[in-house]
């Protein structure tokens, strides 16, 4: 047998995921679009935490959390709760962990995935927005 490569058998390089341009040691935001057939689309809100920093707060995959914002000063936490909440999740070995949710109006919206420098507080791991993030309006849509 002779087997062969996708990259050899068609000569197109391997696309990566749009967040291989995020440092590894920011926060990750993104919007993302998913189709929901003839309902239309449906956006989510997502933030990816890097393993350091998740480690520094000691959160673990199946950690429940909520997810602030401080619209004037763009300031985003993600910090633990006890119940309700969101669902870290964990997609690879050491992969980031991740919290999506919903978009609703009024949420942050941005374009393009974004990096966002980040500190472990005691109240949780406090993130700063671009200025590219909008809370008026889904820059996706």
């Amino acid at each position: 047998m002779a087997f062969k490569t996708l990259q050899e058998l068609t000569g197109v390089e391997a696309k990566r995921g749009n967040h291989s341009k995020i440092p590894s040691d920011q926060i990750l935001f993104a919007t993302d679009k998913r189709s929901k057939g003839d309902k239309g689309s449906l956006f989510c809100m997502r933030i990816g935490i890097p393993v350091k920093t998740a480690k520094k707060a000691r959160f673990v995959a199946g950690d429940k959390v909520e997810v602030l914002f401080d619209v004037a000063d763009r300031v985003g936490l993600v910090r633990r709760v006890s119940s309700g909440g969101y669902t870290l999740c964990k997609h690879h070995e050491n992969s980031r962990l991740t919290v999506k949710a919903t978009y609703y109006p009024g949420m942050p919206t941005v374009s393009d995935s974004v990096g966002c420098l980040s500190d472990v507080t005691d109240d949780g791991i406090v993130f700063m927005l671009p200025d590219s993030v909008s809370f008026e309006k889904n820059l996706r849509a």
